[in-house]
């Protein structure tokens, strides 16, 4: 673990500038297509870091590095918009990148893909074309100035994989070497990340690709960061092993929902953590709040930054982001210096200042700097109010009062809110403190950091004291020692659910496996896989189940090139959790659960580990997240000893531990159930004595 300090000073300003900037940048699984939140942004809301997302759709490595050039470029003088044909456009530039045209130079605003497939694109440039040009001596600046070394990051994190497939070994070794150097040269520690896999065609899926290539890139990432111990996250070999039926990837098959990104998240976490970057007790949050001021954390909209493809309004627009939509929308840096630049809300902003021990805080100075005529109040924790502190407008300099601080802090923060009659402009916001403080400074990796650790996902049957933990045992129907509770308790075991003959036909397109005489809303649920090993070759392999339509008829992710019939096939569960042997699971829903008991034979600290996840087919979406479903409670002798019941819920399959100390030798009780009425999955139980 990194240390966090250096040695004191009178006074610390804690302002966007406080927060280590990360810069994250890769290709479109960092943007956040499909209507999805990027996992960069979805770090922002929780990590005290200052961070800005430049990925490129379709980019790679190359893109990243090397100039780009290929097919020709037309402009009239006096045009703003040159015209490609044959280009490779649509996989990059970003705005802000440079374009020589002939002997002029130029200012990328935004892209516009005319035609992917024919290659046809439009740049539209900031300034007018001084001369007309037609022809292929152009070239865009490669893109490392614009998206990484501009924002001198003091952490740089890529994710390459998924496009950087058609390299060799040494070829995507040598572009990371460079990338990491680079990145040095900077002053920044770089971060790794593997992609998320592909929905090809071995999982059921549509996409053209195949992971096998994928995995190609997992290994060389693996092989680099370690000889060179750079903090590495295996996103995708994560999600390999947890998500085979590759939820993570929205119907495109390619981008990740906002859900498919906690893999990411998780892996930023942990390697965060371990590089000290958590520690950071200087951070700010700013929010709009409702129409009516009410108690901070309540009813709040958190500010923005930038996310690539997405408009000045904030919605998914790749022909309109624009250098314009990247300064809008990265409301983090409007608010970073007075310099005219203001974030703008209809309703009051909240602004949430990490300070750190409140006991080393011996003043707190706010400074606000707004066109704005506004009133600034500080919420009173021990009086659950807000404190008018200051009101007027230009710069606003004002004091917590020193008998307050105390009452003004809660959980090392410190919470301000903005407010006024019509609309806010805020240009910049800070609280200076005074006292016991000093200033957070990042620090580098000194060795290996890797995501997951050894040992995290791995389940052991040695030494576990809970029988049966992998629930392959069987017995009447239910998994041997566990009891069953309501009837939506369901105990689901891998195998063949359903097989005969049957054929492809047509519904929204060629989506429709229909066959005579089954019961398909009995015996298959959607994530089963369909399997047809013998036929036309398009009609050939996995097809996973998106829907059950009717006794006789599935809807499937991968559609066959043509309609076909007679085909032999099978519909087998397979999408247990990779991580444990078996594939068996327990399911549980509204009043519905699962009961074990655990012989202890001697009181002591214990350690209880499952994996679980949240099965909802119906409701997944692009955008949203399962929620908070899941609950497992540990008892003894009608006593609760430890409860699991705010687990961070997704549609993988996560691995969770509840330490809990058993008092006296006996039976616990272990519970795994659901909150609501969404069903959740459990298996890989494990209990052993810390």
């Amino acid at each position: 673990m990194l240390a966090a300090t250096s040695s004191a000073t009178e006074t610390v300003r804690v302002d966007v500038n406080a927060m280590p900037r990360v810069v994250f940048t890769g290709d479109s699984q960092t943007c956040g297509r499909v209507g999805a939140r990027d996992y960069p942004q979805m770090l922002s809301w929780e990590m005290p870091v200052r961070v800005i997302n430049t990925g490129v759709g379709g980019t790679n490595t190359t893109h990243l590095l090397s100039e780009t050039s290929g097919g020709s470029a037309q402009v009239a003088k006096g045009e703003k918009v040159v015209k490609g044909t044959k280009v490779g456009w649509g996989a990059g530039p970003y705005p802000g990148q440079k374009i020589r045209l002939g002997r002029r130079e130029y200012v990328i605003d935004r892209i516009e893909v005319v035609s992917h497939a024919d290659r046809q694109a439009n740049l539209w440039l900031t300034e007018p074309a001084q001369e007309d040009f037609a022809g292929g001596d152009y070239a865009i600046e490669a893109g490392w100035r614009v998206r990484v070394a501009q924002y001198r990051p003091d952490y740089a994190c890529f994710m390459y994989s998924v496009n950087d497939t058609g390299r060799t070994s040494e070829q995507f070794i040598e572009n990371l070497k460079e990338i990491v150097e680079r990145t040095k040269t900077l002053g920044a520690q770089p971060i790794l990340l593997s992609g998320v896999p592909l929905m090809d065609a071995a999982k059921g899926g549509s996409h053209p690709g195949g992971n096998d290539r994928v995995k190609v890139r997992e290994r060389d990432l693996i092989e680099f960061s370690s000889r060179n111990d750079i903090p590495f996250g295996n996103v995708f070999g994560v999600l390999m092993l947890l998500d085979e039926p590759c939820t993570a990837v929205w119907v495109d098959t390619v981008h990740p929902t906002t859900d498919g990104s906690l893999a990411a998240l998780n892996a930023l976490r942990s390697i965060f953590r371990d590089l000290g970057l958590a520690d950071n007790p200087y951070y700010v949050r700013g929010y709009r709040a409702a129409a009516e001021l009410a108690s901070p954390e309540t009813g709040l909209v958190t500010f923005t930054t930038s996310q690539p493809d997405y408009d000045v309004s904030n919605r998914p627009n790749e022909s309109q982001f624009s250098l314009k939509a990247i300064h809008v929308r990265d409301e983090y840096g409007l608010i970073s210096s007075a310099d005219g630049e203001a974030v703008e809300s209809e309703t009051p902003i909240v602004l949430e200042f990490g300070v750190g021990d409140a006991e080393a805080v011996g003043s707190a100075q706010v400074e606000i700097v707004t066109p704005s005529e506004v009133r600034v109040a500080w919420f009173d924790w021990d009086k659950e109010a807000w404190q008018d502190l200051a009101r007027g407008r230009g710069r606003i300099a004002a004091g917590i009062p020193k008998d307050a601080l105390r009452g003004a802090c809660r959980k090392g923060a410190i919470w301000l809110a903005v407010s006024g009659g019509g609309k806010i402009a805020l240009d910049y916001a800070a609280v200076v403190l005074g006292g016991d403080v000093a200033p957070f400074r990042p620090k580098r990796a000194k060795g290996p950091i890797v995501w997951p650790r050894a040992g995290e996902l791995e389940w052991q049957a040695e030494d576990n004291r809970v029988a049966n933990g992998d629930l392959t045992e069987a017995g009447d129907g239910a998994p041997a020692h566990w009891r069953r509770q309501g009837d939506q308790a369901l105990y689901l075991r891998p195998g063949v659910v359903a097989e005969g003959t049957g054929g492809f036909t047509k519904g929204r397109l060629i989506d429709l496996f229909k066959s005579a005489g089954q019961q398909f809303t009995r015996t298959v649920r959607p994530l089963d896989m369909l399997t047809v090993a013998e036929g036309p070759e398009g009609a050939l392999g996995n097809f996973l189940i998106a829907q059950v339509v009717d006794d006789e008829t599935v809807r499937v992710r991968r559609f066959p090139k043509d309609e076909a019939s007679g085909l032999r096939f099978r519909i087998a569960r397979t999408s247990g959790c990779g991580a444990v042997p078996g594939g068996c699971m327990i399911e549980s829903r509204g009043e519905s659960g699962w009961e074990t008991a655990v012989r202890i034979a001697e009181p002591g600290r214990y350690r209880l580990g499952f994996f679980f996840r949240v099965y909802d087919p119906a409701n997944m979406n692009a955008a949203d997240r399962p929620g908070d479903a899941a609950s497992v409670t540990v008892g003894i002798g009608g006593n609760t000893l430890a409860a699991a019941d705010s687990l961070e819920s997704s549609y993988q399959w996560q691995r969770k531990w509840l330490e809990f100390d058993a008092p006296q030798a006996g039976q616990i009780v272990i519970r795994a159930s659901s909150k609501s009425d969404v069903a959740v999955q459990y298996t890989g139980f494990t209990a052993q004595k810390r």
